[in-house]
């Protein structure tokens, strides 16, 4: 198997893990068709009318993002009840969950990209602007840009309840 499957069945695999447990949490969630735009699960609490729009983000380690063309990272975000849930998903044991704020990943992804931009690259050279990709590691070195968000972001880990606070709101 070549590596763009892998990384596919990985995706698909991080958004069921996230369907399990909000089932498991009394939401009731809906995978949307493959290759949606905005969003890869919509949930609705089964006691009580409140929703969540759900971006899965699933890898190990580091995450990618690729903005469009005109710099949008998300589409159709919105205020309240909209999330990524990122997945930390190794080859052997169980997943570790980032359930975090769509509006927070995107400031930090657009604080990161403009840190690198002011960052010489090799030898001196500015890194170009044109540059789509969006980093986010998940290590514990905290001294460098888009690096130690498993530090930064422990209050995101295993943080389901902040979409029952999100969702009460809207």
């Amino acid at each position: 198997m070549n590596g763009d499957n892998l990384s596919h069945f990985r995706g698909h695999a991080g958004e069921m893990y996230v369907s399990a447990e909000l089932m498991r949490r009394g939401w009731l969630a809906a995978m949307t068709a493959r290759g949606s735009r905005s969003f890869d699960i919509l949930a609705r609490r089964s006691d009580r009318p409140v929703y969540a729009s759900i971006r899965v983000k699933t890898g190990h380690d580091s995450f990618l993002w690729s903005a469009k063309k005109d710099g949008t990272l998300f589409l159709d975000m919105t205020d309240t009840g909209d999330f990524i849930v990122i997945v930390d998903l190794p080859d052997a044991g169980a997943p570790v969950y980032y359930v975090v704020p769509t509006g927070i990943v995107e400031t930090h992804l657009r604080e990161n990209q403009e840190t690198w931009l002011r960052t010489p690259g090799k030898n001196g050279r500015p890194h170009s602007a044109t540059d789509r990709t969006r980093c986010l590691y998940f290590d514990d070195d905290t001294a460098r840009y888009s690096h130690g968000y498993a530090v930064k972001w422990a209050v995101y880990r295993d943080a389901w309840h902040l979409l029952d606070a999100s969702a009460a709101k809207s």
